[in-house]
């Protein structure tokens, strides 16, 4: 009988014992050393732990200032449900000393477990038990000291999420995944993100069939010359976006047999793969597709494209496709339904070599932005638009800007009722000589500048139609226009506008320019408008006002067949740069201004007009 009393009273002392352990964290700010411990008493300043995860940051909010962590044996008796975020976002910790004694066999989540340790050179994982882990997203991320990671022990039978577990780990040169089983893996989006130094990978024993998520999977991958995926099965996937963005030394391809039937976004999906000088998407089923962006986007080297079978029909946005494919000379995409496309700036931007382009089948009755879509596309010799419903277009911007060899442009069915942009639309058009813009209202439009700047041989402009009452900014609008010999804005509105700066700049041959009704109440910029315009002899600007102006500098520069000049509305009172205003006006006889012009000192008006001997200023009382 007392053999028995004995023996329940020393089970319950055990008992009591065990239950009375605990997780503890301790922190010395002097050494910077955090120490993890498991027992019955706390030592002094010491930080209980929770019993089924921890964090380091539950034992200091001084984490920046956690140098070493010291893991003592006893905390092997320390078993944790949960290690996610533990030793998270210790930017300052070089060092974990008895990682050994992390008890993970009871762990199911590791994610974030080691993210943003930027500092931590080597990790030793050799004793972790993971073979009851589902998560490992973002393990790894951010840990871009680590040169090496041995991982031959890990057991992933479990493992159902890997995105970003490596993200960021930009030294590691080597990583052995050979003994992963990812049969339960479901999401890889980001997994080797931005592992800019890793050359080579074997992945041929993975097993993506349940995979949904690639995206982002290679993205940043810098250094890889190749990659074997041959054997991936695809089936499951729907989101592939980004997923070879940045791989710029892959030379090749094979994705011979990808199943794309589930994929609903491809988005920057060789983004930047500048080293591709080939790529075979015969077998693409893109039926689900719907966003195509930057999908080609920066292929350099690619010199033809076959997506003759690419069925585009839900695809809302195609904006940057081919942006930066210098090397494709022709591209056919008179099959692509686009009947749904929303966006399709960018679309050719860069295609400096595309010469043909067969785009007559496109439809863009849904589409509201056209920005860049044929930027710098230098090669390009005639474009033929008048199938294009542009009725919801919000944004023409740099639409043609760059395209130096275009000569014939039909975009007689162009409606830009809608339109709230048109910086730089026909910038560079150094081949155009007509353009007829007759039929546009540009009443909503508020951006202007640049529009036609660089449009040397365009001898003719009508655009009378122009409505500029919501105009804020015209800078460089006819800027280098130097074919043009006449240009009449009387009907322009610029109640609102603020810039005009090199409105005019380098329109060497115009002779006759009317803007006498321009209201500049609001103009803050007005240095360089009429900088070298060589052949006006006369040039009325009694209507300007320029109580807001602070640039006058080079404003009448180069005009040196000025005779004479009527800027009496003038107000100098705000003006802080006037440098070279008449420069160059040897032919300037007289100026006409008001009792605004603050600049009487007559040294100040000899260096105003440094070329013009002869020239009178007559001050009148308004």
């Amino acid at each position: 009988m007392n053999k028995v009393i004995l023996k329940s009273l020393f089970v319950c002392v055990i008992s009591q014992s065990a239950v009375a352990q605990k997780p503890y964290g301790i922190f010395d700010e002097k050494t910077g050393t955090l120490t993890l411990g498991y027992g019955k008493r706390l030592p002094n300043c010491a930080k209980e732990l929770d019993e089924d995860g921890f964090c380091v940051d539950d034992v200091t909010e001084e984490t920046k200032k956690i140098k070493k962590i010291v893991i003592k044996k006893s905390f092997a008796r320390y078993k944790p449900n949960n290690c996610s975020y533990c030793f998270s976002g210790l930017e300052n910790l070089k060092e974990i000393k008895g990682l050994k004694n992390l008890n993970t066999s009871e762990t199911t989540d590791m994610n974030y477990m080691f993210a943003d340790c930027w500092r931590l050179t080597r990790l030793d994982l050799s004793h972790f038990d993971t073979k009851k882990v589902e998560d490992m997203s973002n393990m790894f991320e951010g840990c871009g000291a680590l040169t090496s990671l041995d991982l031959s022990h890990f057991n992933t039978n479990n493992v159902e999420d890997m995105s970003s577990m490596f993200e960021g780990c930009e030294y590691l040169t080597s990583l052995d995944l050979s003994h992963f089983d990812t049969s339960k893996v479901t999401a890889m989006s980001g997994l080797f993100y931005e592992c800019r130094s890793l050359s080579s990978l074997d992945l041929s024993h993975f097993d993506t069939s349940k995979v949904t998520d690639m995206s982002d999977m290679f993205e940043g991958c810098m250094s890889l010359a190749s990659l074997d995926l041959s054997h991936f099965d695809t089936k499951k996937v729907e989101d592939m976006s980004s997923m070879f963005e940045g791989c710029e030394y892959l030379t090749s391809l094979d994705l011979s047999h990808f199943d794309t039937s589930k994929v609903t976004a491809m988005s920057g999906l060789f983004y930047e793969c500048r080293s591709l000088s080939s790529l075979d998407l015969s077998h693409f089923y893109t039926s689900k597709v719907t966003d195509m962006s930057g999908l080609f986007y920066g292929c350099r080297s690619l010199s033809s494209l076959d997506l003759s079978h690419f069925d585009t029909s839900k695809v809302t946005d195609m904006s940057d496709m081919f942006e930066g494919c210098l090397s494709l000379s022709s591209l056919d995409l008179s099959h692509f339904n686009t009947s749904n496309v929303t966006d399709i700036g960018g679309m050719f931007s860069s295609c400096i070599n595309l010469a043909n382009l067969d785009i007559s089948s496109l439809k863009t009755e849904n589409v509201t932005s056209l920005s860049y879509m044929f930027n710098d596309c230098k090669s390009l010799t005639s474009l033929d638009l008048s199938h294009f419903n542009t009725s919801n277009v919000k944004y023409m911007d740099s639409m043609f800007d760059g395209c130096i060899n275009l000569a014939n442009l039909n975009i007689s069915s162009f409606k830009t009722d809608s339109v709230t942009n048109m910086n730089l639309m026909f910038s560079e058009c150094c081949a155009l000589s007509n353009l007829d813009l007759s039929h546009f209202n540009t009443s909503n439009v508020t951006e202007m500048y640049w529009m036609f700047s660089g449009c040397v041989n365009l001898a003719n402009l009508d655009i009378s139609s122009f409505k500029t009452g919501n105009v804020v900014d015209m800078h460089g609008m006819f800027s280098k226009c130097r074919s043009l010999t006449s240009l009449d804005l009387s009907h322009f509105d610029t109640s609102k506008v603020t810039d005009i700066r090199y409105m005019f700049s380098g329109c060497i041959n115009l002779k006759s320019l009317d803007i006498h009704s321009f209201n500049t109440e609001n103009v803050k910029a007005i240095d360089e408008m009429f900088e070298d315009c060589k052949s006006l002899s006369g040039l009325d600007l009694s209507s300007f006002k320029t109580d807001k102006v602070f640039d006058m500098s080079e404003m009448f520069s180069g005009c040196s067949s000025l005779t004479a000049l009527d800027i009496r509305g003038f107000n100098t009172e705000k003006v802080k740069r006037m440098n070279n205003i008449f420069k160059g006006c040897s032919n300037l006889k007289f100026v006409t201004v008001g009792m605004k012009w603050m600049i009487q000192d007559e040294d100040v008006v000899v260096d105003l007009f440094p070329d013009s001997p002869n020239v009178n200023l007559i001050q009148v009382l308004r």
